[in-house]
Parts: structure tokens; C-alpha cells; sequence
């Protein structure tokens, strides 16, 4: 696996008036810029150098490549994780003005293993039927929470990085809103090789709706989604809290969001940890609707959750929790 390691810093200017020394802005959120996947995958290192405005309230106003590392992507890359930081004002002689700062991002590739606890994610969002149009919220989402805690992650809709090569830099695949049949034989091979080294799975919602033709990824994840009901509040009892990804949910818990109704039910093995109240729920009545569940299954580890279908779903602070204990989970490192 591939780690991506990030020197940033700030090189400032002091200059004097009247006496006065000029405070430097201090960062509010220390937010790890992301390896593109792009150069990644093509094993492209570099350093860039940006000059950033930062205005009287701390806000980035304007970015620019003052040193190139050679790399269109990276550059790019860049200025748009540049443009995320938030600073504390800078001043002089008591008052906050406006600064530039010089910032440079090392962006190198080096090995690690996974027994470190690092945890490396392909988000993968790949639809070749319905496409949920809050993929892009939880794209956003993810990669935010990568930040948090120290996450590597990369997404892609690119079914040929199934393969064991590319594969390898991960310990943790999350299928974010899937749909249809989106692996060939090949990617099938390389990610059931992949489940068989000790790798981590995390469904989000329709990966429930995601290769019905394929039986041993039925097994997997546990069985499909056969339809659903509309969108409306419904409450989720949490069964089991002795779990990364349920110990910060409260035991009630009133989500709104769409509601899978499953093909069979699951496998002995299979431990869930929170269902859906049928008698919440609109509509057809779900005689059995498991929400949460986890399990080892041919060497690796899988967990997956109903929610996330709509874009607010992403913004809900305890949606959040429990997709990083979920990825925790796949990872083992909890």
C-alpha cells in the first residue's frame, strides 16, 4: 500500500511599522490536503508552492502557483485544497490586516502497512443504474471525515482500478451509492482477492443495489434491495451499541430517508445492529428490516448501513459518526 505524506508550512514575511511586528494568521483546522488519485495511481510525486491572500477575517480571497511542481494535477490539487484553509486574522500594531502567505504541500509517495492503523479508502461510486443524486454529498463527506481522522482516501469511478495492483494501497472499499453491474470478471476476481487478504468492506445504502447477478457478493453483503419506500421519517432502534459504528447513536433514533425493503433475510452470521420500527415506516410493511449489519466473510470484513440516500442525510452529525466506525470496523483497527 502507498501512504501519502504531506509537509506544509507556512513561510512568512515579518515586517516592521512603527515598531510594530506583524502577527502571523494562525490556522484554525489543520485539514491533510488529498493525494489526487490520478497521480497516485501513476506514482507521481511533487512540490508546489502557493502564494494565498488571506483577508482581514482570516478568509482565503485569491490562490496562485508561485512554484510549480511540474505536475498539472498536483497544481490543480493545490489551490483547490488551499482554498479550504481558515485562518485566525493576522494584525498589526492591534489591527487585523490583510496578508500573503507563501504555503508549500510536499506530496510524496512512500510504503507503509496496514498493521500501522492507518487506514487507506477507495470510495468507489460507480452507477451503471439508478444514480442517487447524493453521491456527490457524500463524496464531500468522506473526504472531510478522511481529514478528521487521518484517512487516506481516494474515489473513483473507474472499474479498472479493480485490480490487484491498484487494490493493494487499500485496506478499506467503500461502494457509495453503486447500482447495477459495475465489475467485470476481472474486477469481480480482484476484489473477492482483495475480501480474501484481510481487506474491509463498507456498503452506503445502494451497494444493496449492486450486482444481483453475482452470487458470492450477495454473500457478502448479505442480499439485495428489492424496492424501497418513499422518502419520509421513520425511526431506527439501535439493537446492538457494543460497536464503533453505533456506540455514539442513540438507541431511538428518527431518520428521514428512503427504506430498503431486502430480498431474504440474513445469513446466521450476520450480526445486526439496528433495525427500522415497521411500524414507523409507510406504505407496505417491512416484516423484516434489519438497518445495520456487520460480518467476516471469506477472510475479510464487511459492515454496511441502509441510510444515505438523501444529500442531507451527509450533513448529520450522527450519519457521520456512524460511517467512520463502520469504516473503522472493515479496517480492524477497532
Amino acid at each position: 500500500m502507498k501512504n501519502l505524506i504531506v509537509l506544509f508550512g507556512i513561510l512568512l514575511a515579518f515586517f516592521g511599522c512603527s515598531g510594530s511586528k506583524l502577527v502571523q494568521p494562525v490556522l484554525k483546522d489543520n485539514v491533510v490536503p488529498v493525494y489526487p488519485y490520478e497521480a497516485k495511481k501513476g506514482g507521481i510525486e511533487g512540490i508546489v508552492e502557493v502564494i494565498i491572500s488571506v483577508n482581514e477575517s482570516g478568509d482565503v480571497t485569491n490562490t496562485k502557483v508561485f512554484k510549480s511542481s511540474g505536475h498539472e494535477i498536483l497544481d490543480e490539487a493545490s489551490l483547490e485544497y488551499t482554498k479550504t484553509l481558515k485562518f485566525e486574522p493576522s494584525s498589526l500594531a492591534g489591527m487585523k490586516t490583510p496578508v500573503f502567505i507563501r504555503w508549500k504541500i510536499d506530496y510524496k509517495l512512500e510504503g507503509v502497512s496496514s498493521e500501522n492503523g492507518k487506514i487507506s479508502i477507495l470510495a468507489f461510486s460507480k452507477t451503471a443504474d439508478y444514480r442517487h443524486e447524493s453521491i456527490k454529498a457524500g463524496q464531500n463527506a468522506l473526504r472531510e471525515l478522511a481529514a478528521v481522522n487521518n484517512f487516506d482516501i481516494d474515489f473513483s469511478e473507474d472499474s479498472t482500478v479493480f485490480n490487484d495492483a491498484a487494490l493493494s494501497r487499500y485496506n478499506v472499499i467503500i461502494f457509495l451509492n453503486t447500482s447495477g453491474n459495475i465489475l467485470d470478471e476481472n474486477g469481480e476476481k480482484a476484489f473477492q482477492k482483495f475480501i480474501q487478504n484481510k481487506g474491509g468492506f463498507v456498503g452506503v445504502h445502494g451497494a444493496l443495489d449492486t450486482e444481483y447477478d453475482w452470487e458470492w457478493y450477495g454473500k457478502f453483503i448479505g442480499t439485495h434491495c428489492k424496492g424501497s419506500e418513499e422518502i419520509h421519517k421513520a425511526v431506527v432502534r439501535v439493537i446492538n451499541k457494543n460497536h464503533p459504528s453505533t456506540e455514539d447513536l442513540p438507541y431511538t433514533w428518527e431518520v428521514e430517508d428512503e427504506w430498503c425493503m431486502i430480498t431474504k433475510k440474513l445469513a446466521d452470521d450476520v450480526k445486526i445492529l439496528a433495525v427500522i420500527d415497521e411500524l414507523t415506516v409507510q406504505g407496505e410493511k417491512m416484516l423484516y428490516s434489519p438497518y445495520c449489519w456487520y460480518h467476516e466473510f471469506d477472510g475479510g470484513r464487511a459492515w454496511y448501513t441502509g441510510g444515505g440516500h438523501r444529500v442531507e442525510n451527509y450533513s448529520d452529525p450522527l450519519f457521520r459518526k456512524h460511517i467512520v466506525g463502520g469504516i473503522k470496523y472493515a479496517a480492524g483497527v477497532e
